[in-house]
């Protein structure tokens, strides 16, 4: 599944705004730094995304150089949500981790629900909780 495939995510916009080669000159710099690159404070210059369909091509030109999504992570916006897929070498599956796995290790708590069927866009909490 794409991003634009996630059902619940922000809605895209009609178009990116960039080219295609600036998403690919954003979505090289930051995979040269998940590969061991030192880290950036910004993306290269011209390649900086001004909407969500920016963010999202980035994110899919990243997405299309890693392992498979195991799952997707959502954030709140206050008009709607993101996704961004979490990629197999990155789902710890054991309640213990080495921080000398982590680049830079931070705390992020995030709970993980295996779902027994897909979620429709609209559904119930009740229906949410049997579908866990």
């Amino acid at each position: 599944m794409t991003s634009d495939q996630a059902q619940i995510s922000q809605p895209r916009e009609a178009a990116t705004t960039l080219s295609p080669e600036a998403v690919q000159r954003a979505a090289d710099a930051l995979l040269a730094v998940r590969r061991g690159a030192p880290p950036i404070t910004a993306l290269p210059a011209g390649a900086e995304p001004a909407s969500y369909a920016d963010i999202y091509a980035i994110q899919d030109a990243v997405t299309a150089q890693l392992t498979p999504a195991e799952g997707y992570k959502l954030g709140k916006l206050p008009d709607g949500f993101m996704c961004a897929p979490l990629h197999r070498e990155t789902v710890r599956r054991r309640p213990m981790l080495s921080a000398a796995a982590l680049t830079q290790p931070l705390v992020e708590a995030e709970l993980a629900f295996r779902m027994n069927r897909d979620i429709p866009l609209g559904i119930s909490a009740a229906e949410l909780r049997e579908a866990m």
